[in-house]
C-alpha cells in the first residue's frame, strides 16, 4: 500500500469512530508531515542564507586579494625607492670627497669630513623632517 493509501484508509476509519487508535495515528501523521515540511522550509533558508554567505565571503575574499597586491606593490616601489636614494647619497657623497695626501710618502686617498656627511643627511631628510 502507498503512503496517501493508507492516510486515505485511516481517514475513513477515523470517521466511522472519532475517539479511535486511527484518529490519534492520523494526528500524528499530520504532525510529522508538518514538522516535515517545516524542516523542508527551513533548510530552504539555509540554503539561501548560505549562497548569500558564500557571496559575500568571495566578495571579501576579492577584497583581500586585492588589497594583497596593493601592498606588494608598495612594498616593491619603497625598496625601489630606498634604493635610489642609497645610490644618490653615496653619489653625492663622492662629490664631497676631497684627495688627501698625509705625506709625499703616502699614497693619497679620497676623504669626506663627518661634518659633510652630516651635511648632506641633513640636507637629503630636510623634507621628511618637515612632514
Amino acid at each position: 500500500m502507498a503512503d496517501n493509501e493508507i492516510i486515505r484508509s485511516l481517514e475513513r476509519m477515523s470517521e466511522e469512530d472519532p475517539d479511535g487508535f486511527s484518529s490519534d495515528l492520523l494526528n500524528l501523521i499530520n504532525r510529522q508531515k508538518a514538522e516535515i515540511d517545516n524542516l523542508n522550509s527551513e533548510l530552504t533558508l539555509l540554503k539561501n542564507d548560505n549562497k548569500h554567505l558564500k557571496g559575500l565571503y568571495e566578495d571579501e575574499k576579492a577584497k583581500v586579494e586585492k588589497a594583497k597586491g596593493k601592498v606588494i606593490d608598495i612594498c616593491k616601489r619603497l625598496k625601489t625607492t630606498k634604493s635610489e636614494a642609497i645610490r644618490e647619497f653615496a653619489e653625492r657623497l663622492k662629490n664631497k670627497s676631497e684627495l688627501l695626501a698625509p705625506s709625499v710618502y703616502a699614497e693619497p686617498f679620497r676623504a669626506v669630513s663627518v661634518e659633510e656627511i652630516d651635511n648632506l643627511v641633513a640636507e637629503m631628510t630636510e623634507d621628511n623632517d618637515a612632514e
